[in-house]
């Protein structure tokens, strides 16, 4: 993480059942990238990760249970090993990479409307769809866990 303030970017909070996430663009020669709360992207992160671990893991019970999140998807940015686009998958993981290998960046400006989009289909994932079961609880009150919010951006 950069040594910069954060205080002027409002918290995040829910708002009609999605997260909003503020942030503010960087300036000069790292304009490309934006900061937003640790915690915001740490949410981001986590929600990538559960949804490449569990469709993975599912996959050896029905190898095409997923199919339609691997489909290269015209909403989807191409990717920059070919020139297809990118699938639900092949994002969402590249994303958690991106950010594995560079801890101290944020997230790149151009990703705020795939990551969007990506949060719609993640969100019904655990909601509604295959993966609604696998939301675990709380290992003390025994509750359910949340299922994850969509997200929204607002620049500050």
């Amino acid at each position: 993480m950069s040594n910069i303030s954060y205080q002027d970017i409002p918290a995040s909070k829910i708002v009609n059942d999605k997260r909003k996430i503020h942030f503010r663009r960087r300036m000069g020669d790292k304009s490309k990238y934006i900061y937003l709360h640790e915690e915001d992207k740490a949410y981001i992160i986590h929600w990538c990760k559960r949804l490449v671990c569990d469709v993975a893991a599912k996959q050896v019970i029905d190898p095409y249970m997923f199919d339609e999140l691997y489909k290269s998807r015209q909403s989807m940015p191409v990717s920059g090993y070919s020139s297809k686009r990118n699938s639900i998958m092949t994002y969402s993981a590249g994303i958690v990479s991106n950010i594995m290998r560079n801890p101290n960046e944020d997230i790149a400006y151009n990703q705020v409307k795939y990551i969007t989009k990506l949060f719609k289909i993640i969100q019904y994932t655990y909601s509604q769809g295959p993966l609604s079961k696998e939301l675990g609880y709380h290992h003390i009150t025994r509750k359910p866990n949340s299922a994850p919010n969509c997200i929204t951006f607002k620049s500050v």
